[in-house]
This record gives structure tokens, sequence and C-alpha cells, in this order.
């Protein structure tokens, strides 16, 4: 076997540190340019996508050490694209689709917050649902008993998810929410204004304050403070004047009173806005197809929920509400 010079070593080491180094340095750019696409798909609200490229980034390069980093953020990800997903899901009244998605949420983080409160939302919403259900007068009188019992059980389930937000963190604005719903459910307003004004001192950001200061006003509103329920929502819109959601809410407060064409212009201004789920503006459309139904103006009401189907194809409510509004306008000369 022939022997390396010495002077042949000494060229061919710096070479093969050389080779090494660039090796290295290029898998360093890889990665670095994998951890720039995750965080900018995250600043785009796709958590999901970025997500994918943080849990590629532990795979192709698992000794690394952006890969411990790239694992924890891969799980935050996740988590953010569940949650996103089920208020998607909620804003399109797909309560099966919300459950699923939170389901996978807290399965990745149990200890969630908010995951844990929209859960006991949810569970409150299907207790509401089946409240109005015991309106419809075919209803037998026992099936509405076994209505009753579920009703009672479903908010017992939801008080209990709001308890837990608040043993897993009282600063948390989320718990004190759930409560201030569970204690106006049971018609205890003081308790209820109590719990939603902590809320809103506790919101890390505007976005829930905004939220929460809604409930706010809606308690007002139904407690027959309308006042207040209007002073309070020119103070969110003040502090949000781009805020299309606030707009829906404070466009129902003056629809409520019969003032139609407030709300309707309130409702108008709001399409304008930027909105956090774009298909509530669907929902601003079909409002305002019931204000002009009540002006008995029924061809823009018409036109009105037909750009609200435009934005939801499948709502039920928007195509009962539509074959109502043709009927009655069938009967005016």
């Amino acid at each position: 076997m022939r022997k390396i010079s010495f002077v042949t070593f000494l060229v061919l080491t710096p070479l093969v540190a050389f080779f090494a180094g660039c090796g290295q340095m290029g898998e360093e750019a890889r990665i670095n340019t994998l951890l720039a696409e995750a965080q900018a798909y995250k600043e785009a609200g796709l958590e999901g996508k970025a997500a994918e490229i943080y849990e590629s980034i532990t795979i192709l390069y698992p000794d690394s050490e952006p890969a411990k980093e790239a694992e924890k953020k891969h799980g935050d990800c996740l988590t953010e694209h569940y949650f996103n997903e089920a208020k998607h899901k909620v804003a399109q009244d797909d309560l099966v689709g919300a459950t699923e998605a939170l389901e996978k949420l807290l399965a990745l983080d149990p200890e969630h917050v908010e995951g844990n409160y929209a859960v006991g939302w949810v569970y409150m919403r299907v207790a509401m649902e089946n409240l109005m259900a015991l309106e419809d007068p075919s209803i037998p009188s026992w099936q509405k008993e076994i209505y009753y019992i579920q009703v009672e059980g479903l908010m017992e389930l939801a008080e209990s998810q709001f308890q837990l937000c608040l043993k897993l963190d009282e600063s948390n604005y989320s718990g004190h929410k759930g409560m201030a719903h569970i204690y106006a459910a049971r018609n205890e307003m003081e308790k209820a204004l109590e719990e939603i004004m902590e809320a809103v001192e506790l919101a890390p950001d505007a976005e829930r304050k905004a939220l929460c200061g809604e409930v706010l006003a809606q308690f007002y509103l139904g407690g027959g403070e309308v006042e207040l329920a209007v002073a309070t929502m020119d103070d969110i819109i003040k502090e949000n004047p781009n805020r299309g959601e606030s707009y829906l809410t404070y466009g129902v407060i003056y629809e409520t009173q019969g003032d139609y064409d407030k709300a309707i212009e309130l409702f108008e201004e709001g399409l304008g806005k930027d909105f956090n789920e774009p298909s509530l503006k669907g929902r601003i459309l079909a409002e305002i197809s019931y204000c002009y139904g009540e002006k008995k103006e029924y061809e823009k009401a018409k036109e009105a929920l037909g750009k609200a189907l435009i934005h939801d194809l499948d709502n039920p409510d928007y195509i009962l509400q539509y074959t109502q509004l043709y009927s009655y306008s069938m009967t005016v000369p």
C-alpha cells in the first residue's frame, strides 16, 4: 500500500477541511432558508404551512442545533393553526368541525387556556340551540324534558371548562369571559357584568378587548340599558375604527330598537372595514337584508341576501331567509 508523503498530507488536509466546511455552510444556509420561509408563512397567518416546514427541519437535520428550536416552533404553530381553524369553523356555524380542531389542539397542549374556553363555548352554544328548539310547538312534552336535561348537562360541562381556564391561569381573560356567559344564562347579571369587565381589563390585545367589550354591550342591551350599550360600542369603534366585526354588533343594537335606517348605515359602513373572519361579511349582508325586509323593501332585501349567499353558499339560514323574502315579495303589488 502506497504511503502518503508528508508534503501530500500537508496539501490534502486543508482541502478536506475546506470541503467539510463548505458542506456545513451549505447545510446552515439551507436551514436558514427554511426558517425564513416558515417565519414568512407564520406572519401571513398560515401557521399550518409554517408547522410543516419546521417539521421538515427536524426530519432533515435532526442533529442540528436549529432542529431543537424548530421542534418547539412546530408545536406552537400547530396549536395556533388548530385554534384558528376552530375559530373559522365557528364563524361558519360548523360546530362539528370546530370541535374536531379543538380536540387536535388540546391533544398537543391540554393546558391551552383559550382552547379550553372554546370547548366550553361550544357546549354552551349547543345548549342555547337546544333551548331555542324548545320554542317549536310541535315538539312533544317528553322530548322537551330530554332537551331540558341535555341543556343542564351541557351548561355544567361549559362551566367546568371555564373553571378549568381560571384554574390554569386566573389572569387569563378567557375564564372570566366564560363565567360571564354562565352567570348571564342564570340571569345573575351583576356577576355577569363583573366578570366581563374583568375580562376586558385582562384581555391581552385590542382584538380580544374588542370581543369582550362587545359581550359587555350585548349584556347592557339585554338588560334594556341601550344608552350604555351604544356608549360601549362607541368606545370600541374609537379604539378599533377599521374592525368590521364591531359594526355588526353595533348595527344589531339599532336593529333591535327598530331603527332600521341607522342599522343599515352602520352595517354598510362595516362592509368597507377589515374582517378577521371574512365569512362574517355574509352575516352583515344578511342583517342588511333583514332590515330592508322589515321596511318592506323586498327587492333591496333580496339583493343584499344574494350577496350574503356568495360569501356562504350553503348557509341554510340564508337560504331559508331568501325563500321567505321571495314569498313576501310575491304578495306585494
